[in-house]
């Protein structure tokens, strides 16, 4: 999920819309605890889905407000104006949900320095792939770029997300998580790139191919 257009706004289904709202959270959560945030994507999002839920029951009641105007038989008239109600009070339900464009600084990564250690964390906009996160310490102001990807635990994943009414208090639980699942992990093994080598023969004139590691890849850490 990236912004982009000048308005800097996405229309995003509830579950990519929820996990912007719990990046955002676990950035806050971050600078709380005394750490420093990379700064993310920033915009406004809305939830689509609501939008998309509202439109679709203002479409069927519509169609069974019609569709008792052409019946003459006063019981099937009875149960689709009855049907019309409780479509209305489900509406009346869905737009009572906040929907107004909220502003995120973070949608579906992280990247954070807390205590000379840098994080980072990404959980996919689809909710059925994994989450990955990496940590290493920083060394004279940089840190490795050769640090493995781990999957992390989503235990943060709870139905609600995937809901159109997801409280800020879920949101934040679920940041909270995040956080401290990250603060707990082992730090992320070192894997550095290496070249197939010619080497010369201990034994004769001849070479053969070793594996030689490339120096480790140092990122200055500017956030």
């Amino acid at each position: 999920m990236f912004f982009t257009g000048p308005d800097r706004h996405l229309y995003l289904g509830s579950y990519q819309y929820n996990l912007c709202r719990i990046m955002t959270a676990l950035a806050k959560v971050v600078e709380n605890n005394g750490g420093d945030v990379e700064p993310g994507s920033e915009g406004t999002i809305t939830n689509r889905s609501l939008m998309e839920k509202i439109k679709e029951e203002e479409d069927r009641q519509d169609r069974y407000m019609r569709a008792s105007e052409s019946i003459e038989d006063e019981e099937k008239k009875g149960k689709l104006m009855n049907a019309v109600c409780d479509i209305g009070m489900s509406l009346d339900l869905l737009r009572g949900i906040k929907n107004d464009p909220i502003p995120v600084t973070h949608t579906c990564w992280i990247r954070f320095v807390l205590d000379d250690v840098v994080y980072y964390y990404s959980a996919d906009d689809n909710p059925f792939f994994p989450a990955y996160y990496a940590k290493t310490p920083v060394r004279d102001g940089k840190y490795s770029k050769d640090a493995v990807h781990e999957e992390a635990k989503k235990d943060w994943l709870y139905d609600c997300f995937y809901r159109y009414d997801c409280s800020q208090v879920d949101v934040v639980e679920a940041a909270n998580l995040i956080f401290n699942f990250l603060v707990a992990a082992p730090e992320s093994e070192i894997r550095r790139d290496y070249d197939m080598v010619a080497v010369p023969n201990t034994y004769n004139s001849g070479t053969h191919r070793e594996k030689v590691l490339r120096p480790e890849r140092m990122e200055k850490l500017s956030f």
